[in-house]
């Protein structure tokens, strides 16, 4: 996986089952179109070392593989945790990022 690690803006809509998932996001001033989500899964567990393991200090995401329309399958999660609800690109599981991707650290920036 090449990860990204950004904060992204997700428009969403209502699965078969009514629940809320990701239809598209923007990423760097270009817009991805989901195809299909492949796999979701709930994260509610805590951070390496975490001493105070609680339900507050655990981790609350929603996390989503998806296809999108670049034909390229990207995992991204809801963070749930507080009051703000926040997006979050993690990463693209297909080798090549589109070209609006940070340049690979050998400096070829296909």
């Amino acid at each position: 996986m090449r990860l990204i690690g950004a904060d992204i803006e997700v428009t969403t809509e209502r699965d078969a089952f009514g629940l809320e998932a990701p239809a598209g996001f923007q990423w760097q001033g270009r817009d991805f179109r989901v195809v299909q989500v492949l796999r979701e899964h709930v994260d509610a567990g805590f951070t390496p070392g975490e001493k105070r393991k609680t339900w507050l200090t655990r981790r609350h995401r929603n996390v989503y593989r998806v296809l999108c329309d670049d034909d390229r399958i990207y995992e991204l999660y809801l963070d749930r945790s507080g009051s703000l609800r926040r997006w979050h690109l993690v990463g693209c599981l297909t080798p090549d990022l589109p070209s609006t991707a940070r340049p690979r650290d050998d400096g070829d920036n296909r």
